[in-house]
Parts: C-alpha cells; sequence; structure tokens
C-alpha cells in the first residue's frame, strides 16, 4: 500500500511538473506623470479594467507652484476620450492646490484589451509647478458600484513650467 501512494503521489508531482505555467507579476493600480515641456502628461493604469464597465471617475491632483505665486491650472483632456465620455470636467481649487478631474459617460473607458488610457495634460501659468498625486486620489465607478483605488507605488512629484521668469530665449 505504502509503495502504491508513494508512486500515486510522484505521477502526480511529474504530472504537474509537466505541466507548461507561466508566474506573471501582479500589475498594479498606478498614476504616471510625465512632463512634457511646460505640461503634465496623465496617464492611469487600472488592471482589468477593459472586461468591466468602468464609466466614470475622479482622479485628484496636487499642483502648487514652486514660488508660492499663484497659478492658472487647466486640464487638456486626451482627444481619445471625447468619443467615450461625454462629461469632462476639471476643477482647480486654489484655496488647497488641488485639481480634480472629472470623467463620466455611457461607455466604459478603457478599450477592449487594454488597461491603460491618457487622461491628457496638467496646463499651469505663472511659472513653475509641481504636480503630484496623493493617496486615495482616484474613485471609480463600475456599473453602479463606486470604489476609491488604493495605490501601492505612488509616482514621484513631477515639476514643470517655466523655472525662470521673462523670455526663456527663444
Amino acid at each position: 500500500m505504502r509503495k502504491y501512494l508513494t508512486s500515486m503521489i510522484m505521477a502526480v508531482l511529474a504530472l504537474f511538473l509537466a505541466l507548461p505555467f507561466s508566474v506573471k507579476a501582479r500589475e498594479q493600480e498606478a498614476v504616471y506623470l510625465e512632463a512634457e515641456g511646460e505640461s503634465v502628461k496623465v496617464r492611469l493604469t487600472l488592471p482589468g479594467a477593459d472586461g468591466a464597465m468602468l464609466s466614470s471617475l475622479k482622479l485628484t491632483l496636487n499642483v502648487a507652484s514652486d514660488s508660492g505665486q499663484s497659478l492658472d491650472v487647466s486640464f487638456q483632456f486626451d482627444p481619445a476620450l471625447s468619443g467615450k465620455a461625454k462629461v469632462q470636467e476639471a476643477r482647480y481649487h486654489a484655496g488647497n492646490k488641488t485639481l480634480n478631474v472629472y470623467l463620466a459617460g455611457n461607455e466604459a473607458l478603457f478599450a477592449k484589451g487594454e488597461d491603460t488610457i491618457t487622461l491628457g495634460k496638467v496646463c499651469a501659468s505663472g511659472g513653475a509647478y509641481t504636480v503630484e498625486v496623493k493617496e486615495d486620489s482616484l474613485t471609480v465607478a463600475e456599473g453602479s458600484k463606486g470604489r476609491t483605488v488604493k495605490f501601492e507605488k505612488l509616482p514621484k512629484p513631477v515639476l514643470a513650467g517655466r523655472t525662470e521668469t521673462g523670455d526663456n530665449g527663444g
């Protein structure tokens, strides 16, 4: 009996080792900030979002002047979102230096097979500024349910805008 049990365990182990399997790194929710001239490009990755009816989101970014001056902040939405999100709105609150970006529509924001979208660009006039993502800054709506996305790793703050006053020489 013991010999039979040992041979069965060995057969199961051999079968398991013969099966092809791959280990894929667990993708994480993330916001990517990238300086592009005087603006900051904002991309969003949500693993599994392509299969979900994720049609609305709110992202809060901190946008602060490096010199303490007041900023005129706006957000230019990516043109690829125009057919998916009927509501594209951004509001800057100078008092607490936050920019709220809202997207809402009847269609899924993420295309089939994609889990990353470009939201657009943060633009500001009034000198150099820093864009930063804080914890709990993303809220998404999947169908009729909403949830706050917890980021395991936040991106580093990004500096953009003119770092000097006046004409930069061309």
